[in-house]
């Protein structure tokens, strides 16, 4: 894993638990479908219990994006879908 996911995880960890967290290829595959008419395959997906995990979420996202898009040009984005009724957090 790159070294700006990997530090996302680790600022994540602390109020997400491990069992939340996927980096694995099948459940990012899994998690990471839509309705879209194209596939990309997150590189972390969080499953999110309530809405402040998700707030608490977009202000470290937000953190990350001004970081990493400045620093090294790249993209970091943040999709937020309700799959099965469970908020999920999907990081490319």
């Amino acid at each position: 894993m790159e070294q700006r996911y990997s530090l996302f995880k680790k600022q994540i960890s602390s109020f997400i638990p491990k069992d939340r967290i996927y980096t694995d290829q099948l459940r990012r595959f899994a998690w990471g479908t839509d309705a879209g008419f194209y596939r990309l395959v997150p590189r972390i997906v969080i499953r999110a219990k309530d809405e402040a995990e998700v707030s608490r979420l977009i202000e470290i996202t937000v953190f990350f994006i001004l970081l990493f898009s400045q620093k090294f040009m790249t993209q970091f984005t943040l999709s937020i879908s309700n799959h099965y009724s469970v908020p999920c957090i999907r990081v490319q």
